[in-house]
């Protein structure tokens, strides 16, 4: 399962959204934010080779504004994910694991319209997994830390008032010892919705 590089995710989502509603100022004067409360539920299917992966991932957050434009970003996650072997049929197993970590780094707003804010954020994260069943008999199922560096995401906040926006999002990683594993690099792309409050 070492040195598996999974680069292509077979599917790939285009989110179109028509939003209609009456005039909501998406920055205004007499509001200045402060920061910014979110949640996120993300989806990646990835598949390379003999080997499928889905994971669903619940992404909590918190944002601080240093200017209108510029916030910085820590977000811990709790994750669940089935890996699928079946080169041979005789060789076909499943795996589920379960990860824990964090991600920081800063992101950039854009107002385009008086409804949306476009932004786009580069973070690095740590990562913990709880792999079921565990890899060697007699070894903890709690995995060794993996790095995911570059995190790259991009979306849209569509506001529904001045104080809550409807979030959307892209998302690329690239995790270092996937699943605990030394030398075991994944590649994916996750696609995410979630709420988000302005304080």
């Amino acid at each position: 399962m070492n040195d598996l590089i999974f680069t292509r995710p077979t599917t790939f989502a285009i989110f179109f959204i028509v939003f209609a509603a009456t005039p909501i100022f998406a920055e205004d004067e007499d509001a200045k934010r402060n920061l910014e409360v979110y949640g996120r539920l993300s989806y990646t299917y990835s598949e390379v080779e003999f080997w499928r992966q889905v994971s669903i991932t619940v992404r909590p957050g918190i944002g601080v504004f240093l200017s209108p434009e510029w916030e910085v970003l820590a977000e811990p996650h709790y994750g669940f994910r089935k890996v699928e072997y079946d080169r041979f049929p005789e060789n076909f197993f499943v795996e589920t694991a379960y990860d824990v970590g964090l991600s920081i780094g800063p992101s950039f707003n854009y107002t385009a319209s008086e409804l949306v804010v476009l932004f786009m954020a580069a973070k690095v994260g740590v990562a913990w997994f709880f792999v079921d069943p565990p890899y060697t008999l007699g070894r903890s199922p709690w995995s060794k830390p993996s790095m995911s560096l570059p995190i790259i995401a991009g979306g849209a906040k569509l506001f529904m008032s001045k104080n809550w926006a409807f979030l959307i999002s892209v998302e690329y990683s690239r995790t270092m010892n996937d699943l605990g594993e030394d030398g075991r690099t994944r590649s994916a792309i996750s696609l995410g919705v979630g709420l988000s409050a302005f304080l």
